[in-house]
């Protein structure tokens, strides 16, 4: 009987306990509002306390931080899961995003499954990873790629007169998400750092090597194909007489290799910078 009792009250204090909240829609606003009650999307509300990276070189290192976060994508992972994906930037002590060239923009991963009453938050990830320059992440679009979707995000910046872009990618299972890819290549250039090439100024750079390689990319066939175009020049030798240029038309594959973004295929022949 004292058995009964206590499965009684116990079922009692399971169902008089406090609902979890759901969202009848995937409706990012919504959803975003499940995860942080007191979000909107514009002004100071949008700020909110989050787990960052202490350091980007250690990443399982992280301090609450207030940042400014937006939603970017909201990915049906199957019938029942789903994931919103988050831009997240740190803000000063105005409250307004950081803009630098060295700040780069979070990545953040919130998971929902489906019930009965709606969607229902289950595990939040406030970085993923980081991306982008000047608190922004950089253009970003989902494909499916193998067994994951992806999110990729594009972007670039020039120092010194050298120029480049990179591909980053994050994948998302249900439940799970993670950093693809350091960030592969896109494109670089450095004419702002050695003028013209074959009468480059010395004080510019007359001995650094020249190149000027772009890119376009897709998603084909389940991997991401990038086609390259441009050319590269040595350094002059030792009479200061520049090689000629090597011409750049080459095709490089990536594919998912369990959860890492790999070369499979060709070359990447964009400069280090």
């Amino acid at each position: 009987m004292r058995y009964l009792f206590w499965c009684c009250l116990s079922l009692c204090l399971a169902a008089c306990g406090p609902e979890v909240p759901h969202a009848k829609t995937l409706d990012r606003n919504g959803l975003m509002r499940l995860v942080f009650p007191t979000w909107a999307p514009k002004g100071k509300a949008a700020n909110q306390t989050v787990s960052l990276p202490a350091d980007s070189s250690q990443s399982d290192k992280t301090d609450e931080t207030e940042a400014r976060v937006s939603p970017l994508h909201v990915v049906r992972l199957d019938d029942t899961h789903a994931v919103m994906v988050t831009e997240t930037v740190a803000v000063d002590e105005h409250g307004e995003p950081v803009n630098c060239h060295a700040c780069s923009a979070n990545l953040g991963a919130y998971f929902f499954s489906h019930d009965d009453k709606g969607w229902r938050l289950d595990a939040r990830q406030d970085s993923v990873g980081t991306s982008g320059v000047n608190g922004a992440i950089g253009t970003t679009r989902v494909e499916r790629l193998g067994n994951a979707f992806v999110v990729f995000a594009e972007w670039g910046s020039c120092w010194q007169g050298n120029c480049g872009s990179w591909l980053e990618a994050f994948g998302f299972w249900p439940g799970k998400a993670k950093s693809l890819t350091p960030g592969i290549p896109l494109e670089a250039e450095n004419s702002g750092a050695v003028g013209d090439c074959d009468n480059a100024d010395p004080e510019l750079g007359a001995t650094q090597p020249c190149f000027d390689v772009s890119s376009k990319w897709a998603v084909r066939q389940g991997q991401v194909v990038i086609d390259f175009k441009g050319q590269t020049q040595d350094p002059p030798d030792d009479d200061g007489k520049r090689p000629p240029a090597v011409k750049i038309a080459t095709q490089a594959r990536y594919a998912l290799q369990g959860d890492t973004l790999e070369l499979v295929a060709g070359s990447n022949p964009v400069p280090g910078l």
